[in-house]
């Protein structure tokens, strides 16, 4: 297994019940991305683990979808979809890239329109 980032999410436990470090481990195994939370070995629910999980899946999307944005503009490139999927496809589906995208205005239809032409 190949484990490309280890975040914690505190800040996402600011105003929980949860006292212990949370990680979100994002991971490939056989060519398959994999999302998991570790405790360190502290027990939680079902619910809070797929809480925590879907909060910290959203977090380091949107943060390596920015930073990605801002690489490419650094860098004078007018991206478009598949050049951030090149780029994080590894680390995030490319429907999540797609909507983080969007999500941002970072692409519109036109503009994908406009590359796809």
């Amino acid at each position: 297994m190949n484990v490309y980032h280890k975040i914690t999410l505190e800040g996402e436990l600011k105003y929980s019940d949860i006292n212990f470090s949370v990680f979100l481990q994002v991971s490939s195994k056989h060519n398959l991305l994999r999302y998991d939370i570790e405790t360190n070995g502290e027990r939680l629910t079902e619910i809070e683990r797929l809480k925590l999980l879907k909060m910290g899946i959203n977090q380091f999307a949107e943060t390596r979808v920015y930073e990605t944005f801002l690489e490419f503009r650094e860098q004078c490139i007018d991206a478009t979809l598949e050049d951030y999927y090149t780029v994080l496809s590894k680390e995030l589906s490319y429907d999540i890239i797609k909507d983080k995208l969007y999500e941002f205005e970072i692409l519109t239809t036109e503009v994908e329109l406009r590359h796809a032409s």
